[in-house]
């Protein structure tokens, strides 16, 4: 991501209250008079993208955003969203070990593990950059 655009994939659509499958990005270098948001044309490889809200999203790198969870039917899947490559997005085999959406949580990043708090049952998911694969903490590691 060129450290110049924000992204922002999925949501709700505010008149009709349907999910969404867009892609969006908004050049934040620009003036603010000159500042919109742009819809993406994104590339679906592997298939499997749906619409979806509440869902989590944390970048890796600047190029790759991951995409995870979310709700429409309480969604576990993710995906890497290729901001530099087409805006591709492929689908991966690294579900969350449980459905969850992640309405005002916010991921960190700390020892190449991504931490994010979900919305449901206050569970601690944790994505492996390295291994690649999402596991939930332990409830006894968490005093809440």
């Amino acid at each position: 991501m060129d450290q110049r655009y924000i992204y922002v994939a999925g949501g709700r659509d505010s008149i009709n209250e349907t999910p969404l499958d867009t892609v969006e990005r908004l050049d934040a270098v620009q003036p603010v008079e000159n500042q919109k948001w742009e819809s993406l044309q994104i590339v679906i490889k592997d298939g499997g993208w749906s619409p979806r809200d509440t869902l989590g999203s944390f970048a890796l790198n600047d190029s790759e955003i991951l995409l995870f969870g979310g709700e429409y039917g309480w969604i576990s899947d993710c995906y890497i969203l290729q901001t530099k490559n087409n805006n591709e997005i492929t689908k991966l085999d690294c579900t969350l070990k449980k459905p969850e959406e992640f309405y005002h949580s916010q991921p960190v990043k700390y020892n190449d593990k991504i931490f994010v708090v979900g919305g449901m049952d206050q569970d601690v998911h944790v994505y492996s950059i390295k291994a690649k694969k999402w596991f939930l903490m332990d409830k006894w590691f968490i005093d809440w």
